[in-house]
């Protein structure tokens, strides 16, 4: 299936036959459009590709990047609801380098 001129590919697709498809959406935590990779791509690529489970990764490189995802659990459920799929959110940890001294 070929997509818009619009938007891009998803990132990733996953299947095991055309039963179990599975696709994700990677976003940085600091990329720009973050908020709109959970809120309008992923869901916009489950509906285009007709498949009702997506996961939306999230990569946080820095503690800045972990600050704008409280709450990102409930955001999700509330999209997958309104979509009428389920998306299930990942946060990686990404920060470099074992913990500074003073937050031990």
């Amino acid at each position: 299936m070929s997509c818009a001129s619009d938007r891009g590919p998803v990132d990733f697709k996953f299947s095991q036959g055309y039963a179990s498809r599975v696709l994700l959406e990677a976003k940085l935590a600091s990329n720009s459009k973050f908020w709109s990779g959970l809120t309008k791509q992923l869901p916009t690529y489950l509906q285009a590709e007709q498949i009702d489970k997506g996961i939306f990764l999230v990569a946080c490189q820095r503690d800045a990047d972990l600050k704008r995802i409280p709450g990102i659990r409930a955001i999700a459920a509330e999209i997958s609801q309104a979509s009428q799929v389920a998306i299930e959110v990942v946060v990686v940890d990404c920060l470099y380098g074992p913990p500074s001294a003073s937050k031990l």
